[in-house]
């Protein structure tokens, strides 16, 4: 209701007169949006159980130094919750790449296939074409990319997360 064109409180704030699910040019910018908004709360709380975790006594010595909120924090917190933000990077990329529900729910891969993942093409060609051999062979291309990824995630955790 919220992107609903004529009702809508993102067009009245905005003041703006925007199909945001049906306009070609708008609905995949949308949707991203839509799936930050949906994990902001669960990064939220974890990386407030992150921080509320750091040890006080680091933080006071650091004060104590005399170092500067900055520092503090590219030289402390950062490396500290690093293992979070590690955790947090490889849940929410590979969420992202295989987005499915909010095309399912949103748009159903339109308008004119300018929001089709290539989660919800897999979809699309198992369950409504019948044609399992494409839909398994995308699956196929999808786990490869998602390995990659997190190989390559796994190979930067190796120079930038710091464990205690």
């Amino acid at each position: 209701m919220l992107l609903n064109p004529s009702l809508g409180i993102v067009n009245s704030i905005l003041g703006l007169d925007i199909s945001w699910l049906t306009d070609k040019r708008y609905a995949l910018p949308e949707l991203t949006a839509v799936l930050v908004w949906t994990e902001l709360g669960f990064s939220y709380i974890y990386l407030t159980a992150a921080i509320r975790n750091l040890p006080e006594d680091v933080l006071e010595s650091a004060d104590v130094e005399g170092a500067s909120w900055m520092q503090k924090i590219w030289k402390i917190v950062l490396p500290l919750i690093s293992p979070s933000l590690f955790y947090l990077f490889c849940t929410l990329s590979v969420s992202s790449m295989i987005m499915v529900r909010l095309v399912l729910i949103l748009t159903q891969g339109g308008p004119a296939g300018s929001t089709e993942t290539l989660i919800y093409r897999m979809y699309n060609l198992a369950y409504n074409n019948s044609n399992y051999s494409s839909a398994y062979a995308l699956g196929v291309v999808v786990f490869v990319m998602v390995l990659g990824l997190m190989i390559l995630n796994f190979w930067m955790e190796k120079r930038s997360v710091f464990y205690d």
